[in-house]
This record gives structure tokens, C-alpha cells and sequence, in this order.
């Protein structure tokens, strides 16, 4: 996904950002498999392709709420592009501040249509609709198989906030060995069949 091209090569047409409604459940359900299949592609042993029962009516109805934030782009009165995004309240923590944050789900644009800067509207749209939240922030998770979409965001201005890493665990020890796992002490019966809270107040 690319918006880099310079405003002189990019096509003259009319390009506008609304609302999803309840008419755009096949457009909606076929950008979220698209998106989807990319990442089952990408990584197989984690992500399964879209199937037919995935993305319902009732899912898809459940996105139209205050909520949520379901946009659709369009270029001459066609869907090019689509963006979902939530906003939710932070609540105060021994590890977090209190604050709102708003989570961009996906985006996506036509493979046709790349390069005309439909992300970026969209997410200037959603940009608008998180002020609107009083969202103190906007959040993104991104696979770093995804070369395309890290490019985007990042000259949009998003900034790497954390960095997840993951391993099989048979791999982890061909790597390091075993044979240090301790066995775990006995518990009582309250511990083994209930909650730590039950045993420790007698409920």
C-alpha cells in the first residue's frame, strides 16, 4: 500500500469519504476478507483465510454503533477503500495513565486504486472522528511481514510504541534446552477448584 506518488502522476477524480450503511455489507465483507487472506498468506500457521460464516450480517450491523467508526471511500461514486475503527476508555491502573484511545482495526484500499492517497484520507477522516472522541491518542497494531502498510504509517506519522515477537515453543527449546521448569508446589483443594479470592475470603 502506497500514497507516495507525486500529486502530478495521480489521476483527476472525484474522491469522497461516508459512512458505511447497511447496503455496504458486501463492499465491508469483502475488503475484511481481503485483509484477512493477506495475513493467512503471510503467516499460514497463525491466520485461516476468510470463511463463508466468518463475517455475518449481525457482525457487520454490531460495527454501525456509536462505537465504532466504519468509513467508506469512494472515487467516482464507486467503494475504493474502507476503514474500522473503535474507541474505548482506558481505565487508571497500576500500569496505566486513565485516557481514551481510539484503534484503527484495518484499513484498506483497492489494489487498482493504490497510490492516490485513499488510506491518508481515511485516515485523516478517523483522525477527525477520535478529536471528536476526545481520544487521547490513536492506536494500530501492524504484522511485521506487512513492509507495505509499516511504510504507510509511518510516514503518516505513527511511531512504534512496543514491539511484539513470538516463537514456537518446541523451537524455543531446540534452542535452549530443557529441564529447568520446576515442579509446582502442591496447592490446596480451595486453590486447585476455585479462585485465589474464594479461598482467601471463604466464599
Amino acid at each position: 500500500m502506497s500514497d507516495s506518488l507525486p500529486a502530478a502522476c495521480k489521476p483527476q477524480s472525484a474522491q469522497a469519504i461516508r459512512h458505511a450503511t447497511n447496503a455496504d455489507f458486501a463492499t465491508i465483507r469483502r475488503h475484511y476478507a481481503a485483509v484477512q487472506d493477506v495475513h493467512a498468506t503471510a503467516l499460514p500457521d497463525m491466520f485461516r483465510p476468510m470463511g463463508e460464516e466468518d463475517f455475518t450480517v449481525a457482525r457487520f450491523e454490531a460495527y454501525l454503533n456509536d462505537d465504532c467508526l466504519l468509513l467508506i471511500a469512494e472515487e467516482g461514486g464507486e467503494p475504493v477503500g474502507s476503514l474500522l475503527a473503535s474507541c474505548h476508555a482506558v481505565q487508571a491502573s497500576s500500569e496505566y495513565q486513565p485516557g481514551r484511545a481510539a484503534f484503527i482495526w484495518y484499513v484498506m484500499t483497492e489494489p487498482k486504486v493504490r497510490g492516490r492517497g485513499i488510506a491518508r484520507a481515511l485516515i485523516g477522516a478517523m483522525a477527525e472522528w477520535a478529536v471528536a472522541q476526545k481520544a487521547d491518542r490513536i492506536d494500530l497494531a501492524v504484522w511485521h511481514f506487512n513492509a507495505d502498510a509499516l511504510a504507510l504509517y509511518s510516514r503518516l506519522g505513527f511511531a512504534a510504541a512496543f514491539t511484539g515477537m513470538t516463537i514456537v515453543p518446541e523451537q524455543a527449546l531446540a534452542r535452549w534446552g530443557g529441564g529447568r521448569l520446576p515442579k509446582r508446589p502442591e496447592r490446596p483443594a480451595q486453590l486447585r477448584n476455585g479462585s485465589i479470592l474464594g479461598w482467601l475470603f471463604g466464599h
